[in-house]
C-alpha cells in the first residue's frame, strides 16, 4: 500500500492512499495549526477501530448472526 501527505501550509496537509479518498490532516493552534481536521494520532486509533470493527462484523455476517447495533471505542494514552 502507498500512502502519502501534501503540505498544505502551516500544520495543515492532506493524505492520500490507493482508495484514492483524500483525509485532511491538522493540529491544534497550540502546535501551530488550525484546529480544522483530525490529527495523525487520531487517525491511528480510528483505522485500530475500524480494523477491529470490520473484522468483528465480518465474522458475525459469516456466521449468520443478526447484529443491530456494534460499537469500538479506543482509549490511547499519549506519551507527553
Amino acid at each position: 500500500m502507498l500512502a502519502s501527505v501534501k503540505w498544505n501550509g502551516r500544520m495543515s496537509f492532506t493524505g492520500n492512499s490507493e482508495s484514492g479518498f483524500p483525509v485532511a490532516l491538522d493540529t491544534d493552534r497550540l502546535a501551530g495549526g488550525d484546529n480544522g481536521a483530525v490529527r495523525p494520532l487520531e487517525m491511528i486509533a480510528l483505522g485500530l477501530a475500524g480494523c477491529t470493527a470490520m473484522d468483528v462484523i465480518s465474522i458475525m455476517q459469516k456466521k449468520h448472526q443478526e447484529v443491530t447495533s456494534f460499537d469500538v471505542q479506543v482509549d490511547a494514552a499519549r506519551a507527553h
